[in-house]
């Protein structure tokens, strides 16, 4: 079975790719039965084919069953025409080595037009932008009108909206009706940075509060204001710019209409040495990064693209990336992408190695709540900016502090403390910062000690709040409710940046006494009351967790010492704090339900 297997598969594309067929295994090419052998093996076979190697999903269109024909046991494999306009084999992609057709009795590859209008149909007409409402009732579209008009449109002010499927069917206007009226609130975003990171932002601009087209034409105004040209000094004379403008609106207006506005608005960054131009969202699905260098265009918002394609800002044949890679080429562009991926396994995998990307392997034995350390964490912090040897060294010298005997062990002595609180009753431990940065660090910290602690019926309930924003919220329980939770603080003594509160003519909210104070001074204050209210008159026991300052050797020593002290709670409760049994039996549930086929 197995030699025969990539036969079978391209068999299979090509019969769900027309109008479907049947493919024998145990019945030679002139018609005499031979019976199916290792009948097992080969249903596991073309099982794992149907479900893992087609794209996208056929187990709806094959159906596989075993028959005897002269005495002996024959595999029919039952293909029907697709549901999808457009099936290929995954490891190839939508290519034409991807791509079978039946033509007669033969299987043969689909040519690159053939690929491409398929495709073309996959498209479909309920953009998220189009169904989804915007909760402004009246806008005014004179930037788009006049677009229009220039372009020799004649518009019917009773119709347009209609017809440009500004409005549902209540009469209400959408998101992308937003995006296109002249009081839009969405922007497009542009950063100019002093360097090669995002330690330092030299200048922002928000190209919004109008229409998307009007902001556009401005984000390139600017843009083009940023490409200097640099002459050389002998003859004849050579003009270079810093950048191909052609390439950067084409990947501009790329990520306008491929953008999951639902997420945030497009962004694009300058730095010394080179342009980041991020969409949200990632690529629409079932469209490959083979399709996506092709030129294959799928766009997320095909009635943006549709109106786009109207206005001539864009020409909708799929040449935007074409264009990028003849300027800067399709090697350039590999050698950008970097996939985090298992060992020898995963999807992303197979894609790294089918295209040759640079990966960084996660340890299989690593948990994702520990991965921090490992590239799951390091490759995002390198990309912001951050020092990723400063939070190893943190790290490193974490791993030597920590180790040491429990007397000299400040990360045993939290964890033995945890324990000796739930002994007494408190279940729940909150997680306390007056930082906004450390928000994301307490959803962490949830997952960290949710994940380790909560099993056999026994563990502690992690949870949080940044203050002083939810002490509206959960002051009141914190200080008054049922004792079932103490808290720890993480409070760094020098604050990520300050401002001073300046002076206010009218005073109406009568604040002027902070005049001249700083920001952090006033949260330090806040601090500094909510501890002596939870502490002395709330009855409510506080950790407080003190350094110097939040940096990158910090957070590096910080983690790891609250992945030490997790490790010794849980020990001290007798659960291995690396194992997620719980987390396993839903997602087999939820799999179930979803109908995952299951692997045999």
């Amino acid at each position: 079975m197995s030699k025969y297997t990539d036969q079978i598969i391209k068999e299979i594309v090509a019969f769900i790719n027309a109008d479907g067929g049947k493919i024998y295994i145990g019945i030679n090419d002139d018609g005499t039965v031979c019976g199916a052998q290792k009948i097992d093996e080969s249903l596991r076979s073309i099982s794992d084919i149907i479900t893992t190697q087609i794209e996208p999903n056929a187990i709806d269109s094959v159906k596989t069953e075993l028959e005897i024909i002269e005495g002996l046991p024959v595999i029919v494999i039952n293909v029907k025409k697709g549901i999808s306009p457009l099936y290929c084999i995954k490891k190839y992609g939508f290519s034409s080595s991807g791509c079978m057709i039946r033509i007669g009795s033969s299987c043969r590859e689909m040519s690159e037009l053939q690929i491409k209008e398929r495709y073309k149909m996959r498209f479909f007409d309920d953009d998220i932008i189009v169904s989804s409402p915007t909760n402004l009732k009246t806008l005014s579209f004179f930037t788009l009108k006049n677009s229009y008009l220039e372009m020799g449109y004649k518009l019917n002010d009773d119709t347009f909206e209609t017809n440009l499927k500004l409005v549902n069917n209540n009469g209400d206007y959408n998101v992308m009706a937003e995006l296109l009226s002249d009081n839009n609130r969405y922007s497009l975003i542009f950063v100019k940075f002093s360097g090669i990171n995002k330690a330092s932002i030299s200048q922002r601009s928000d190209y919004g509060n109008k229409s998307i087209i009007f902001g556009f034409k401005q984000m390139m105004n600017r843009i083009a204001s940023e490409n200097i040209c640099i002459s050389n000094t002998v003859r004849p004379r050579i003009d270079t710019y810093l950048f191909d403008y052609d390439s950067v609106n084409e990947a501009i207006v790329n990520a306008i209409v491929h953008n999951d506005w639902s997420i945030a608005e497009p962004q694009v960054s300058f730095f010394h040495d080179r342009i980041e131009i991020l969409s949200h969202g990632g690529l629409p699905h079932t469209l490959s990064l083979e399709d996506f260098y092709r030129g294959i265009s799928k766009p997320r918002n095909i009635r943006l693209m549709k109106i786009f394609s109207d206005l001539d800002i864009v020409d909708h044949t799929g040449h935007g990336v074409p264009i990028i890679i003849e300027k800067y080429g399709h090697e350039e562009l590999k050698n950008a992408i970097v996939a985090t991926t298992d060992r020898a396994r995963g999807a992303l995998k197979q894609e790294a190695n089918i295209e040759g990307y640079e990966t960084f392997t996660i340890p299989d034995d690593v948990g994702g709540r520990y991965s921090v350390i490992t590239p799951v964490g390091l490759l995002p912090m390198a990309v912001a900016g951050l020092d990723v040897k400063a939070f190893l060294k943190g790290v490193k010298d974490g791993e030597v502090e920590y180790s040491k005997p429990f007397e000299e062990n400040v990360a045993y002595q939290y964890g033995a403390r945890r324990f000796f609180l739930y002994s007494k009753g408190y279940t729940a431990e909150m997680y306390v910062s007056y930082e906004p940065h450390f928000a994301m660090l307490n959803e962490w910290l949830k997952q960290l000690y949710g994940e380790s602690e909560g099993k056999d019926g026994k563990g502690l309930l992690p949870d949080s709040i940044v203050c002083t924003t939810d002490l509206h919220s959960m002051g009141q329980f914190v200080q008054d409710g049922h004792k079932v939770l103490f808290e720890t603080v993480i409070h760094p003594e020098h604050h990520f940046a300050d401002i001073t509160v300046g002076h206010d003519d009218a005073n109406l909210d009568g604040l002027n006494y902070l005049e001249g104070k700083k920001l952090s001074f006033i949260n330090d204050k806040a601090y500094e009351g909510t501890l002596a209210a939870h502490s002395e008159n709330g009855n409510v026991p506080v950790n407080v967790l003190s350094f110097d300052k939040m940096d990158e050797y910090n957070l590096g020593n910080l983690m790891y010492f609250f992945m030490r002290g997790c490790a010794f709670s849980a020990y001290l409760l007798e659960i291995n704090p690396f194992n997620q049994p719980g987390v396993e039996i839903y997602k087999s549930n939820m799999f179930t339900l979803l109908g995952k086929p299951k692997k045999n």
